[in-house]
C-alpha cells in the first residue's frame, strides 16, 4: 500500500491528552446520571399525616434506551426519554415538546450506571467541559429539582456544582451504591429522596440490582492451550472455584489442555499487607494492583500459595489479574481467604467494571500525519502470550504505540 494512502492513528488516554485541542464532546453521546429531587415533592404518594393523595409533580424520566437491570423503568407511570444520542439536547427536546403541550416539567430524574463519579448516560460521560458546553439548553430548563439516579454520582463535586450552576435546579445525588438497600439520595441543602417515591415500594422491595456500572466478581476470558491461543467464552464468575468441568463441560472441549484471564478488582479488608491464599494446579500468576503477587509459571501438583499485596487501604478496592493454565490431568483454582483458608473469597469482595471506555474526540495532530482518537480511559491491548517469555514482573498489559494502528483509504484499519 503506498505510503500516500495510509494515516497513522494515535491512541490516547484523556488524562494525558490536552484539553484545547482534542475535547470536542458536542456530537458525543452524553452520561449524566443526574437524578435527585426535593423532599416535598419526593413523598410517597399518599400524605400519612392525612392519608389523602398528594398533588402529582410533573415529571420526566431520562434514560439510555438500553439499560440493563432497571425493569421497573418500564412499568412507571411518568414520560420517559430513551437517550440514544447527546442527552442534554434529547432532554431538551423532550421539555419542549411537553411545554409546547402545556405540560410543565419541574423534575428530572435522570437514571443511569455509575461508580466512582462518573456518570454514564449512553456513552456519553457527564463531565464539567460537557456541561459548560451545552449550558445555553441547560438554562431552558427551568426545573426546580434534578435527581441524580446514578451510583457514587456525588463523589463528582465538579459534576453536580456545574449542572446546579447552568440549571438553577437543585441536585441530587449519593456518594454511595444506590440499590434497594441504599435507596436514598441528597442535596446540598440537606433535603433527602427516596427512589421508592418514584417507583413504588413493591417494585423497590422486587429489585435486585443497582445502579453502578460494576457486578459482583470477576470476568473471566477461556482459551484454547496453556498459551492463551484462542477465546472460547468469556463470561462472569461470582468466585474463583475452578477446575476440569469449567472447560470440558463446554461442546468440542476435553479438559486437558486450557488456560483462563480473570480480571476485576478485590476489596482490601484490611489497612497495610493484605493476604490471600490460591490453590492451584497446574500454572499461576496472580497481579494486584499491577503488582506480582504470585508467579507459578510452572506444571505443578495441587499447592497453596500466599498471595501478598502491600500499601492497601481497607476498604478500598484494587486491580487484580489471574492467569491459569492446565496442562494435562486434574486441574484447579481457587481463591481463598486468608482467614480461613477452607472459604472462597466472596463475591462482595470482587467487582468488575462493565463499563468499556467511552470515545471523547478525534483530531488531528499538529504535523498533520496523525489522528488522535482520545478516550476517557487507556485502552490495552496486549496480553502475555505464552508462560515462559512473558514479562514476569508487573502487569503484562502494554498501551497501543503511535505505529500500531493505521486506517486507509477505504477506512478499513490495518
Amino acid at each position: 500500500m503506498p505510503a500516500s494512502s495510509c494515516v497513522t492513528v494515535e491512541i490516547r488516554h484523556a488524562k494525558d491528552a490536552q484539553t484545547a485541542s482534542c475535547f470536542n464532546l458536542g456530537n458525543t453521546e452524553a452520561r449524566t446520571d443526574t437524578a435527585q429531587g426535593t423532599t416535598s415533592s419526593l413523598k410517597t404518594p399518599r400524605d400519612k399525616e392525612t392519608d389523602h393523595p398528594r398533588k402529582q409533580t410533573s415529571r420526566l424520566v431520562a434514560t439510555h434506551h438500553n439499560i440493563r437491570d432497571v425493569d421497573w423503568l418500564h412499568s412507571l407511570n411518568e414520560d420517559i426519554a430513551w437517550i440514544q444520542g447527546d442527552p442534554v439536547q434529547e432532554i431538551s427536546q423532550q421539555l419542549n415538546q411537553n411545554k409546547q403541550a402545556g405540560k410543565a416539567i419541574s423534575e428530572l430524574h435522570i437514571v443511569a450506571h455509575g461508580s466512582n463519579g462518573e456518570v454514564k448516560l449512553g456513552n456519553t460521560l457527564l463531565t464539567k467541559q460537557y456541561l459548560e458546553e451545552s449550558s445555553e439548553l441547560l438554562q431552558d430548563w427551568k426545573l426546580e429539582a434534578i435527581y441524580l439516579w446514578s451510583c457514587e454520582a456525588g463523589l463528582n463535586t465538579q459534576l453536580t456544582t456545574t449542572l446546579e450552576k447552568c440549571t438553577g435546579a437543585d441536585v441530587y445525588s449519593s456518594k454511595a451504591i444506590i440499590n434497594r438497600e441504599q435507596p436514598n439520595i441528597s442535596s446540598k441543602k440537606e433535603k433527602t429522596a427516596s427512589l421508592e417515591a418514584l417507583i413504588g415500594h413493591e417494585r423497590l422491595q422486587r429489585w435486585d440490582s443497582s445502579l453502578s456500572t460494576y457486578v459482583d466478581g470477576l470476568q473471566v476470558e477461556l482459551f484454547e492451550g496453556i498459551n492463551f491461543d484462542g477465546l472460547i467464552q468469556r463470561q462472569y464468575e461470582e468466585t474463583i472455584n475452578i477446575d476440569d468441568t469449567y472447560n470440558s463441560s463446554i461442546t468440542g472441549q476435553d479438559g486437558e489442555t486450557w488456560s483462563i484471564r480473570a480480571y476485576g478488582e478485590i476489596q482490601a479488608y484490611t489497612t497495610g499487607t493484605n493476604y490471600w491464599y490460591t490453590l492451584s494446579d497446574d500454572r499461576v500468576r496472580i497481579w494486584i494492583n499491577d503488582e506480582l503477587a504470585v508467579n507459578k509459571p510452572n506444571d505443578h501438583s495441587a499447592q497453596y500459595d500466599l498471595v501478598t499485596a502491600t500499601g492497601l487501604t481497607s476498604g478500598q478496592w484494587y486491580s487484580i489479574k489471574i492467569e491459569f493454565a492446565e496442562n494435562t490431568e486434574v486441574s484447579q483454582l481457587r481463591l481463598r481467604k486468608y482467614t480461613n483458608y477452607t472459604q472462597l473469597v466472596p463475591k462482595e469482595q470482587l467487582r468488575f467494571n462493565t463499563k468499556a471506555p467511552i470515545f471523547q474526540s478525534a483530531a488531528t495532530s499538529t504535523d498533520g500525519t496523525k489522528v488522535v482518537l482520545t478516550y476517557d480511559e487507556a485502552l490495552s491491548y496486549e496480553e502475555a502470550s505464552d508462560w515462559l517469555n512473558a514479562p514476569n514482573t508487573g502487569t503484562s498489559s502494554t498501551t497501543a504505540t503511535t505505529t500500531d494502528f493505521a486506517v486507509t483509504t477505504d477506512g478499513e484499519a490495518n
